[in-house]
C-alpha cells in the first residue's frame, strides 16, 4: 500500500483519474486479514510440512509445465530458446523436488 501512495504522489493523476489509483491502492486490502489473522493465531503453514497427495499433485503440474516449456523451446530459436529451455529446466527441477518430498512423506507414514 505504501508503493501505491509513493506512486500516487509522484505520478499526480489529474482530478478525473484517481479512482483509478485508489482501485489499485484497494486490491491489496483483502490479502491483508487472512495474513494478519494467521500471524495473530501463531498458526505455522509450513511449505515443507504437506500431505504426500500435495507433492505429489505439485509434482505432476510442475512436470506438465516444463513438458509445455520444452514444446515451446522446439518452436523457437536463439535466446528465445534459451529462455524457454531455463524455464523448462526450473519447472523440470521443481517436479523433481516434489517428487523426492513426495517419497520422503510416503515413506515416514
Amino acid at each position: 500500500m505504501v508503493i501505491w501512495g509513493v506512486l500516487f504522489y509522484f505520478l499526480r493523476p489529474p482530478k478525473d483519474e484517481w479512482i483509478i489509483f485508489l482501485i489499485f491502492f484497494a486490491l491489496p486490502l483483502p490479502a491483508f486479514f487472512p495474513i494478519y489473522n494467521r500471524y495473530r493465531q501463531g498458526i505455522t503453514r509450513d511449505w515443507f510440512n504437506r500431505t504426500p497427495r500435495h507433492h505429489l499433485t505439485w509434482a505432476t503440474l510442475s512436470a506438465v509445465y516444463g513438458a509445455v516449456f520444452i514444446g515451446y523451446a522446439l518452436h523457437r530459436s536463439g535466446w528465445d530458446r534459451a529462455f524457454y529451455l531455463t524455464l523448462a529446466a526450473g519447472w523440470l527441477a521443481g517436479s523433481a523436488d516434489h517428487f523426492r518430498r513426495w517419497a520422503k512423506t510416503k515413506a515416514s507414514i
